[in-house]
């Protein structure tokens, strides 16, 4: 808790006061009288992984609006434009990005950057090309109160900054993220969809699941939000995060996701999207101990067309029938597996 109080609040101790009020109002703690300490009841975590993700409902008491509200009132035009540009870019930041959408002369905005660092409104990080907030909370407050416009265009000039950095041929997801988080903030819902898509896809691909279901959340949300009508990035979402929950072990979850994807590939004839739904909807149910359906998912992958049919694909669902036979004892099924290895090794 004392690690997060530091980060929320810089250390500054009116505003540790106002961050503990906030967290007991949340029920998150709670003050023991006899003890004359604060006892954590629920844990406090930072909600997300990303330190430029933010929520524009975060909570602000009257006095901490009122602190923030003094200590920026007296600050000049130039670096209230840096703290804007910085709130949307994130908790920490490069200095280039600055450089390149404010017109000023370079000097003088490295002029300003020192005055926010005497404030205490921002600290140099050991990297001289970044810098982050002095604390979470001031971030925060600063990305509240920029008007929606202001901060739309924002968002939507520093996406097609990181739009300009970014190799097709070497995805880096540290780049990925940034413009599915800035296409979706600047309302680019296109880009948005793609790069949480993305995004998600990345996650998915190192096994960082929680984080991949984040991000292909928030592409559906926007697909939905929107009224797209592209199927084959529906399906691509759905069936992303059907495979995140097969991994997770949440079964009912993967069941429906994994059944809208095979419901959308048939509407647009997908039917090498459909083996390989077919394959995990086998996997999932041997693994929730549905074998009857489980076979009869797995005999339509074996039914496919031969041109279609991946050989990974293929073989997942035999060894799903290996599993099922071993479960059932069943020699029959067992004898079928052997043959159709034997065919995929002398085809």
């Amino acid at each position: 808790m004392a690690s997060i109080l530091l980060k929320e609040s810089g250390g500054i101790p009116l505003i540790i006061i106002e961050i503990l009020r906030l967290w007991e109002q949340d029920n998150l703690i709670y003050y023991k009288e006899d003890e004359s300490s604060w006892i954590l009841e629920n844990e406090i975590t930072n909600k997300y992984n990303h330190l430029f993700e933010i929520d524009i409902e975060t909570n602000f008491s009257e006095r901490l609006n009122s602190i923030y509200n003094n200590r920026l009132s007296q600050l000049n035009q130039l670096l209230l434009q840096i703290i804007d540009i910085a709130a949307v870019l994130g908790f920490n930041f490069e200095k280039d990005i600055i450089y390149n959408l404010i017109e000023e002369n370079k000097a003088e905005i490295i002029t300003a950057f020192d005055k926010l660092i005497y404030y205490y409104i921002f600290i140099e990080e050991d990297e001289s090309t970044k810098m982050q907030f002095s604390h979470i909370k001031l971030r925060e407050y600063v990305y509240k109160n920029i008007s929606t416009l202001k901060r739309k265009y924002y968002h939507q000039e520093i996406y097609s900054y990181y739009k300009n950095k970014i190799n097709p041929e070497k995805l880096e997801i540290e780049l990925v993220v940034l413009l599915a988080f800035h296409a979706y903030k600047g309302e680019m819902w296109e880009s948005a969809i793609k790069y949480n898509l993305l995004s998600g896809e990345i996650f998915l691909e190192q096994g960082n699941i929680p984080q991949a279901i984040f991000y292909l959340n928030r592409a559906l949300f926007t697909y939905n939000k929107n009224k797209f009508k592209d199927k084959s990035i529906l399906l691509d979402i759905y069936l992303t995060r059907g495979k995140c929950n097969f991994y997770l072990g949440e079964g009912l979850k993967a069941k429906e996701d994994l059944a809208i994807s095979l419901k959308i590939s048939k509407a647009i004839n997908n039917k090498q999207i459909g083996g390989e739904i077919y394959s995990l909807l086998g996997q999932l149910n041997t693994r929730m101990g549905n074998y009857d359906i489980a076979l009869n998912y797995i005999q339509k992958v074996m039914n496919m067309d031969k041109s279609i049919k991946e050989i990974n694909i293929i073989l997942n669902s035999l060894f799903t029938m290996s599993h099922i036979s071993l479960m059932t004892n069943n020699l029959n099924l067992r004898n079928i597996v052997r043959s159709k290895l034997a065919l995929q090794r002398h085809p």
